[in-house]
C-alpha cells in the first residue's frame, strides 16, 4: 500500500509491516545467571506447595530486588540459600522446606523489580541460589522484635480488629491494592491508610507491604 504522505513509497498493507533496522542489535532477552559470585543457581522451585508454607522460610525486606540484592541480603544474614519470587520478594533459608520441589524453568518468568535483565521467580515460584563458599557469616536469629505484641488490638482506626492470617497469592492477590516498600509500615499505619480511603479490609505482608480491597 502506498504511504499516506508519499504515494511513491510503500507503507505495508493490512497485517503487514515494512520494517527498517538501524543496525544496532537488540538487547539480550532476560535470563537467570548460573552463578553470582559464590552463589550457584539451583533453578526454579515451587513455593507454598499445597499451602504448607514457604519453601525458604525467612523473608527479607529489600528494595530494588534482584538476584544479586537477595543473595547479598541472605549472605549478610548467614543463610546459604536465597530465593527471589514475584518480582520484588526475597527469601532465605538453611534448607528447602515445606515440600518445595523443582519447577519448570519457564515458571520463573517475572522480571526483577531492580533488574529487568533477569528473572525473579513468579507466582509461588522461586529462583533459588545456593552459597558454595566457606566464609558464610554466623546467623543472627534475633531481629529486635522479641517483645512484639500480636495480634495488635489497640490504636486501630474505627471498628477494625484482627481477623486472622490468610494465604496470599494462591491464585492471585487476595487484596488488589498494595503499597509496598514502606520502611515505617505498622499495623496501625496500614489500617489508618485503608480506613482513610474507605476500604473495609487492611492487610500487612512481608514486613513493609500494606494491602487493601473492598471499598
Amino acid at each position: 500500500m502506498a504511504c499516506s504522505g508519499n504515494p511513491l513509497e510503500q507503507c505495508g498493507a493490512g497485517g503487514r509491516l515494512n520494517l527498517y533496522w538501524s543496525g544496532i542489535p537488540p538487547p539480550p532477552p532476560p535470563s537467570t545467571a548460573p552463578k553470582i559470585g559464590n552463589w550457584s543457581s539451583l533453578g526454579c522451585y515451587k513455593d507454598n506447595v499445597a499451602g504448607l508454607g514457604r519453601s525458604l522460610t525467612v523473608g527479607m525486606a529489600v528494595t530494588n530486588n534482584s538476584n544479586e540484592v537477595c543473595t547479598a541480603a541472605c549472605f549478610e544474614a548467614g543463610y546459604p540459600l536465597s530465593g527471589t519470587e514475584f518480582t520484588d520478594e526475597c527469601y532465605c533459608g538453611n534448607t528447602i522446606a515445606n515440600g518445595g520441589v523443582p519447577a519448570a524453568a519457564s515458571d520463573c518468568n517475572m522480571l526483577c523489580a531492580g533488574n529487568t535483565e533477569e528473572f525473579c521467580g513468579g507466582p509461588n515460584r522461586l529462583n533459588v541460589y545456593n552459597y558454595t563458599g566457606t566464609d558464610l557469616p554466623l546467623q543472627n536469629p534475633g531481629n529486635g522484635n522479641s517483645g512484639s505484641v500480636f495480634p495488635v488490638t489497640s490504636g486501630l482506626s474505627g471498628n477494625f480488629s484482627y481477623a486472622g492470617c490468610y494465604v496470599d497469592n494462591a491464585f492471585g492477590r487476595i487484596l488488589v491494592f498494595s503499597q509496598g516498600g514502606n520502611p515505617n509500615n505498622t499495623i496501625q499505619s496500614c489500617v489508618t491508610t485503608c480506613a482513610s480511603q474507605n476500604y473495609i479490609i487492611a492487610g500487612t505482608e512481608f514486613a513493609d507491604e500494606c494491602c487493601t480491597s473492598l471499598p
